[in-house]
């Protein structure tokens, strides 16, 4: 995180500072160009460098001025492009492509305001998957990646649009349900992931079966902050596992 903020800001002073060499070059021009002393001199210039023409002279002169804003615009491009780069790897998961834990811990603090100002309720999950170490040391990384992908599909079918989704760890995953008063709701939701996860996933010539064991806590019942909220869920969700598994447990 502190490199990325480093590196926004010196993209913006480079940025700053190309604008400002483009206006006050720009803005130089037209105040030459207004003055009647500045084509006297270059009247004389000419008279003194007989192979330059005026014409020629005042063309290259005003030419700078669109190519002035033309190299700002450039560079303004270029930091724009370099600020999104910055934030994609901050903030999301190369592999996934969801947000990452310091995206979803801060989504968490953002839904857990809201449902605070509101009076609702937030449930958090926990995901754990209980058999991705053993798929990739048997079949490898690069099936274990693919397994990842192909659950991270499913996972956001099955959810909300209103919910979050963000990958925490190598095979953590951080569900947000807002407005989670609703006991119907949370069992539909609940429903819907391991429906998703029912179906064997092939990856190449493997047909891998997905178990996830899940954990929740509920603001405000289980807790009021973040951090007991996520502690919670991460305990239900080792309740789960020791309890056999491919289930979800409450705090």
């Amino acid at each position: 995180m502190p490199l990325s903020s480093t590196a926004k800001n010196a993209s913006h002073r480079r940025l700053t500072a190309d604008i400002i060499i483009g206006l006050c070059g720009s803005a130089l021009l037209f105040w030459l160009g207004q003055r009647i002393e500045f084509f006297e001199w270059l009247y004389e210039l000419t008279r003194d460098y007989e192979h330059y023409q005026l014409d020629e002279l005042l063309l290259v002169l005003l030419s700078l001025v669109p190519a002035s804003f033309w190299f700002a615009l450039r560079r303004w491009q270029e930091a724009a492009h370099l600020n999104q780069q910055i934030s994609q790897l901050a903030y999301y998961d190369s592999l996934t492509q969801l947000p990452n834990r310091a995206r979803s811990l801060a989504q968490l603090e953002q839904h857990l305001q809201r449902a605070q100002q509101q009076q609702q309720g937030l449930g958090v999950l926990y995901i754990d998957f209980d058999n991705f170490k053993q798929i990739n040391d048997q079949f490898g990384h690069a099936t274990g990646d693919a397994f990842l992908c192909r659950i991270t599909e499913r996972l956001q079918g099955a959810t909300r649009s209103v919910d979050f989704l963000g990958r925490i760890g190598g095979d953590e995953f951080l569900l947000l349900i807002d407005d989670c008063h609703d006991e119907h709701l949370l069992e539909a939701i609940l429903a819907r992931l391991y429906q998703a996860l029912a179906a064997p996933i092939r990856i190449q010539q493997q047909h891998l079966q997905a178990s996830m064991s899940i954990g929740i806590a509920l603001y405000p019942h289980n807790g009021r902050s973040s951090d007991k909220l996520i502690r919670a869920a991460d305990a239900a969700m080792y309740n789960a596992k020791a309890a056999g598994r491919n289930q979800a447990q409450r705090a």
